[in-house]
């Protein structure tokens, strides 16, 4: 996050012509300015979004899905998806290798349809396990992933690598899914980020969302192997 930025531009040394009665033009350049909206590396923490219907803010298209303070990860806000509710951001440019942190406490039950062109997806059955489509096939990483407990947090970070149409899934800083196949393999690059709601198991009928990263380096705290500890 970085303070307001404003530049001031004034006319001096004219020739030929006269200063009027404001020879200086005053631009303040926001943090969130909408040309950054769409651009990599993004990151959203929900703090600077109004408590509302989160559609249209920051660049997000969303149904269902709203900015609260209720229940948050981190910092004051985060967003809640109801049950068959959606958020969605697109990116412009050609990203092939990037990786997506994202802190959710997940809906556990039956996945919506995964759309047709998407390169990863994953979710939470009803038993807590971690679901990860390898190609078209979803496939139970539980183990070596952990259990989700329902009304807990839980990190998911994914490296998609769209050279080798490739993605590795990590849960809580851990990768739990090596080179899984993408489910389609004829998207090119990064174009948007998004996740679906739909039936949800018990009483707990919605998701919550925060502190998304969306960039080109390995997030802090994210490894490919664990700790061998041997006690003799």
């Amino acid at each position: 996050p970085e303070l307001d930025e404003t530049i001031v531009f004034g006319m001096s040394n004219l020739v030929n012509a006269a200063i009027g009665w404001n020879p200086n033009f005053t631009y303040t350049i926001l943090p969130e300015d909408t040309i950054n909206w769409y651009v990599l590396p993004f990151t959203e923490t929900f703090e600077n979004r109004l408590e509302a219907d989160l559609d249209g803010q920051y660049g997000w298209s969303s149904g269902s899905a709203t900015v609260q303070t209720a229940v948050v990860y981190s910092g004051t806000k985060s967003a809640i998806i109801a049950e068959g509710g959606n958020i969605a951001h697109p990116f412009v440019g050609d990203h092939t290798n990037v990786w997506s942190d994202i802190y959710v406490r997940p809906l556990r039950g039956v996945p919506p349809a995964v759309p047709a062109n998407s390169t990863f997806a994953f979710y939470v059955n009803t038993n807590g396990h971690v679901m990860a489509y390898d190609g078209d096939t979803a496939t139970d990483l539980t183990p070596p992933a952990p259990t989700v407990a329902e009304g807990k947090w839980a990190r998911f970070t994914v490296h998609s690598d769209y050279t080798d149409k490739t993605w590795d899934l990590y849960v809580n800083g851990m990768r739990r899914g090596e080179d899984l196949a993408f489910y389609s393999t004829s998207t090119t690059g990064y174009s948007e980020f998004g996740i679906k709601i739909s039936g949800g198991t018990n009483e707990v009928r919605s998701s919550y969302v925060d502190n998304i990263k969306i960039g080109f380096n390995r997030p802090f705290g994210v490894h490919d192997f664990g700790t061998l500890l041997i006690i003799r």
